[in-house]
């Protein structure tokens, strides 16, 4: 190009690129920063949730944090900028997530932070250990769960809280999680759906047998199969490819990595069109976000073919022993006193 880098860099800076109402309000935080467009070098090719398209990415990195992995060699090839608009939005801006790698509601956040094209560290929270019941766990977490994300201090913890905080204020588009009230209501219903029938009848069912001393029974397949079907009844009524319509929605990411758990357990899904539907169109139409859905299916089908013991762990909630298990073991938790959604458990809060 025949402009220099500092000029590229101030032309950059007048554009209306999704985040920047975010990025301007942020400014004050950034000691130096560097908005530069890139397109087809190893930068553009995966940093910060950016697809190997080749499409244009802008980076904010923030002084004294870590660079994006080729962010220096790029740099140095700037002359292959572009002065296309971009899609997605990097910003390194110390993001912290504390996780469980086969973890349904870390995944979900996993596959938001995609989505948004956001930076973050991953700290990896010890089960096996309990370090969820640490006191220092604790103090981020009473309830003793993941995930929690860390913004730069402030602490959230429920993964649909935080997919909920991560789409507000980090907004690419206007239909990720959508400002129109009653478009909005409908994403905030599925959520709600999720957390009360669907993901609860998925715990008790898939979940909690698989963890802890409780053992599967008919009554959590039936209160399974009709929560499955009550999903089927939404689909069907309202049309779109999607749970909440016709566009993607934060509402599909934890109704995603729930149905993995059905998959899991080889849940018929024939008998739900639409159900099934929904699911393969996910699969096909969002490889980007898949790809911790394929994490899900990979780790938590050995977790659940295999499930490790926790006799050494103090639960406050859940039995532990399974030497104990026969056929007068307690059921999974009734819905009066069940969680909701996000348990503590190894693979979900």
């Amino acid at each position: 190009m025949g402009s220099c880098l500092s000029q590229q860099i101030d032309a950059a800076k007048t554009w209306n690129y999704p985040g920047k109402e975010f990025y301007n309000s942020h400014r004050a935080k950034i000691d130096t920063v560097s908005d530069t467009v890139f397109k087809d070098t190893p930068l553009a090719q995966g940093v910060g949730g950016v697809s190997s398209s080749g499409s244009d990415v802008i980076v904010s990195t923030a002084s004294g944090q870590k660079n994006p992995p080729s962010a220096t060699t790029t740099a140095s090839n700037c002359s292959k900028a572009s002065g296309k608009s971009t899609k997605r939005v990097g910003i390194v801006m110390g993001l912290k997530l504390y996780n469980l790698s086969d973890s349904p509601p870390c995944l979900t956040v996993r596959m938001a932070l995609k989505y948004l094209g956001l930076e973050y560290d991953i700290v990896d929270v010890d089960f096996m250990k309990g370090e969820q019941f640490s006191e220092e766990y604790l103090q981020k977490n009473p309830q003793g769960e993941v995930p929690v994300l860390d913004d730069n201090g402030f602490l959230l913890s429920e993964s649909v809280a935080i997919i909920q905080y991560l789409a507000d204020k980090y907004k690419v588009d206007e239909t990720f999680y959508p400002t129109d009230a009653q478009q909005r209501a409908v994403v905030n219903h599925r959520l709600a759906f999720f957390m009360s029938t669907y993901y609860r009848a998925i715990v008790n069912y898939v979940i909690l047998p698989a963890c802890y001393a409780y053992p599967k029974n008919e009554s959590d397949l039936k209160k399974l199969e009709h929560a499955v079907g009550i999903f089927n009844t939404y689909l069907e009524r309202q049309g779109g490819r999607y749970a909440a319509g016709s566009n993607l929605t934060i509402a599909d990411l934890p109704l995603i990595l729930g149905t993995v758990c059905l998959e899991i357990i080889s849940f018929d899904l024939s008998k739900y069109e639409r159900v099934q539907n929904w699911y393969q169109n996910f699969k096909t139409s969002h490889d980007d976000l898949w790809v911790y859905g394929k994490i899900c299916l990979d780790e938590l089908a050995e977790f659940v073919k295999n499930p490790p013991d926790f006799s050494h762990l103090k639960h406050p909630v859940h039995p532990t022993d399974r030497t104990v298990l026969d056929s007068e073991s307690p059921s999974a938790p009734e819905a009066d006193n069940a969680p909701a959604a996000d348990t503590p458990t190894p693979v979900a809060e």
